[in-house]
């Protein structure tokens, strides 16, 4: 989830049961992926860190969440890549 105000959360379920939630302003690359389910760890590990300014090594960027995602549906990691995948809009509220 990316909010209009910039907030980012990604819900991780598994056979439609919320197994864990996480919240990027407050994820610890050192401290929570291995308290993750295996699959999400897995994937977060995947999506690995880049180099940003203003972002110490190791400590999560702003798009981890989105390319953590990607590993899990088996997406390429690429830019380019998720400008093809289709955006989908819910309904707020």
């Amino acid at each position: 989830m990316f909010s209009i105000n910039g907030d980012a959360s990604l819900t991780y379920a598994v056979d439609g049961k919320q197994v864990a939630w996480v919240d990027v302003d407050g994820l610890a690359l050192e401290e929570d992926p291995p308290r993750m389910p295996a699959q999400l760890r897995a994937a977060f590990e995947a999506a690995g860190t880049v180099e940003e300014e203003g972002i110490e090594p190791g400590e999560a960027d702003s798009s981890i969440t989105m390319r953590a995602v990607c590993a899990l549906a088996g997406l390429p990691l690429s830019l380019s890549a998720l400008r093809q995948v289709p955006l989908v809009v819910l309904p707020f509220g």
